[in-house]
């Protein structure tokens, strides 16, 4: 029996973000989802549990007032019981968020495994396995698409592009999975009526051990300054009663003024 701690990470639906006008999106106007290979974590989770009778899965997310709905989901889709971390404030960057998720992983206690999605679908910043593993102190293999426990130990499948590797790490130890590793699985509404009766825990980062003000935004590491679109200007050149040897030259000598091309024709 093994305990599997997955990080489960709310994020606004970047199918549905749209750059009206060259203008930043509302993120307040935008749907919450779970990160796309978090699910894939957490199904892969679920699998092992059902493997290895006695096991535990717990979800653990950090995030606001809204992050309850992907908790629920993971209790739905098999979680046993989750533990959410109150969010400090909306610029905490990537160290700030490892520091919290492996302080609430250790004061979870006893955890042999934690599973993380390779890169959340904001982001794809890849940072958060790598650094949760480091502040605990345990191995880590990123971009995995499949593992399995053995002898107390996982073995994992990396797909390193032509490249297949597999690899072995005893436990306790961190594995961040890729999103088509698995196919997540939709829970049916007796699942979804359980979740509402599995424990759920809430923790400031006070209660983690960090003291008021830690996160405030003018000691987070890492500020994000402002998102925008790049927006694509075309220039079109219409080139009529030219010969193919005329049209070629004024467009060289064009693409030259434009610096796309460097020394004239």
């Amino acid at each position: 029996m093994v305990k599997i701690v997955v990080l489960v990470k709310q994020v606004v639906d970047v199918s549905q973000v749209k750059f009206d006008g060259g203008k930043a999106p509302n993120f307040s106007q935008i749907p919450l989802k779970m990160s796309d290979s978090d699910k894939n974590a957490l199904e892969a989770a679920v699998r092992l549990k059902e493997k290895a009778a006695g096991s535990e899965v717990i979800a653990l997310s950090l995030g606001g007032a809204k992050v309850s709905e992907s908790i629920n989901e993971a209790l739905a889709i098999g979680a046993d019981r989750a533990f959410t971390i109150k969010q400090p404030n909306e610029s905490i960057d990537a160290r700030a968020t490892s520091e919290l998720l492996a302080a609430a992983i250790k004061k979870i206690g006893g955890v042999d495994l934690v599973l993380c999605g390779e890169a959340s679908t904001d982001a794809y910043q890849s940072q958060i396995g790598p650094r949760v593993a480091e502040l605990l102190q345990v191995p880590q293999i990123t971009f995995v698409k499949a593992l399995e426990l053995q002898d107390k130990a996982v073995v994992a499948v990396r797909e390193l592009g032509d490249k297949v590797v597999k690899m072995r790490a005893a436990l306790p130890a961190l594995v961040a999975i890729v999103k088509d590793a698995n196919q997540p699985r939709l829970p049916n509404l007796m699942a979804i009526m359980g979740a509402k009766k599995k424990p759920q825990t809430s923790w400031s980062g006070a209660e983690l051990g960090f003291p008021e003000g830690t996160f405030a935004p003018d000691k987070i590491a890492v500020q994000q300054v402002e998102i925008r679109p790049q927006v694509m200007q075309r220039r079109m050149l219409i080139l009529k009663d030219k010969s193919v040897e005329e049209a070629a030259a004024l467009v060289v000598e064009e693409l030259a003024k434009k610096g796309v091309l460097h020394g004239g024709h």
